[in-house]
């Protein structure tokens, strides 16, 4: 409670800071249990409490990271990413935090999380676009921020 009142956040948000600066120090792996973001190839996966999404290009899962940064940083209430009319994904806004919906027929998995997961999952989805395109071409994989280009993804 002491880290929380010091760093003016609950006590949930200090936690995840502090498994932050451990992923950032590399003594604990960048995943978030429940939500799973990796290249597969030249393409990437997303897992939500073990269901796996449809695949998708570098470039999409890029969109993804970006528009994932303008939701935490609240410049956007919300946006999905469709795969058909009836499957996709909704990143929204809540009241007092952020939900992750997959939905497809017959199915839909829900994840209530906190502006800091949201940021670590913008983060999980530029990491294995990254990945997934040095994959595609055939090239060392760069740093997850460098040359990242910024898009737009809009809602």
């Amino acid at each position: 409670m002491m880290l929380a009142e010091k760093w003016r956040c609950n006590s949930t948000e200090a936690i995840e800071r502090l498994i932050r600066e451990r992923i950032t120090a590399g003594d604990l792996p960048d995943s978030t249990p429940g939500l799973e973001v990796a290249a597969f190839g030249n393409l990437v996966a997303f897992k939500i409490d073990f269901d796996r999404t449809p695949p998708m290009s570098w470039d999409q899962a890029m969109k993804i990271g970006q528009a994932l940064d303008r939701l935490a940083s609240g410049a956007m209430n919300g946006f999905k990413c469709a795969y058909s009319e009836d499957t996709g994904i909704v990143f929204a806004r809540k009241a007092d935090g952020f939900s992750v919906t997959f939905s497809s027929p017959g199915d839909e998995k829900t994840k209530d999380v906190t502006a800091t997961i949201i940021e670590d999952l913008a983060r999980q989805f530029r990491t294995a676009a990254l990945t997934a395109k040095a994959n595609k071409n055939g090239s060392k994989s760069e740093p997850a921020f460098q040359n990242a280009d910024r898009v737009a993804l809009h809602a």
